[in-house]
């Protein structure tokens, strides 16, 4: 991304939380394994793809404006190669009733030792909706996931949809379990089994 346009987006995003006053609110450290199977419907599918690594931090602030960054690690299992990315974002966490909300989120991020185009940068817009069914466990009905590549060159159309359900051990800890399918342009390409665990504090 050129320096210019990262310097714009750096001062809108303040600009916004200025608007929304302290910095207060609470952070959110989490991990979380994912389980991949080829869908692609090709010679490997069915078979076990990749093994994911996510490691997330997040902001959330008392006007409800999230700011998030993640790093993750994606290993092939059957090509027996690896993948990195790092992600920023900025979202927004809208209460509906006090049981159900709607997240939003916008974001870019960095794409490493993809095995057709090396390294190149990416956006990302992703939406969710939770229902809160106790006070400790939530449903995410679900979740969605648009990115691709900045350079339209570059073949990387990867959308996501699934659920999620959570379980709050205490008012620190939680733990979630989710079911997924992602896409590459047009094409399925993985079903996922994640697990991962949350950790806040104000």
């Amino acid at each position: 991304m050129k320096i210019g346009h990262g310097l714009v987006g750096a001062a809108a995003i303040a600009a916004l939380l200025g608007a929304g006053g302290a910095l207060a609110g609470s952070n959110t450290i989490g991990f979380e394994y994912d389980f991949e199977v080829d869908s692609s419907g090709g010679a490997t599918d069915g078979e076990h793809k990749n093994n994911g690594y996510v490691l997330s931090y997040s902001h959330a602030f008392d006007n409800n404006v999230i700011l998030g960054a993640s790093g993750s690690i994606s290993q092939n299992i059957i090509a027996d190669t690896a993948t990195q990315q790092v992600e920023g974002t900025v979202g927004y966490k809208a209460a509906v009733t006090k049981a159900f909300s709607i997240t939003t989120s916008i974001g870019a991020g960095e794409r490493f030792n993809d095995t057709t185009y090396d390294n190149f940068p990416y956006w990302v817009a992703r939406a969710s909706a939770d229902l809160a069914l106790s006070k400790a466990l939530t449903w995410q009905l679900v979740f969605i996931r648009i990115r691709n590549a900045f350079d339209p060159d570059v073949a990387w159309n990867t959308p996501q949809i699934g659920t999620q359900a959570s379980y709050k051990l205490n008012d620190s800890s939680t733990i979630y379990a989710k079911i997924y399918e992602s896409f590459k342009n047009h094409k399925a390409d993985v079903d996922g089994v994640g697990v991962g665990y949350r950790f806040m504090w104000k």
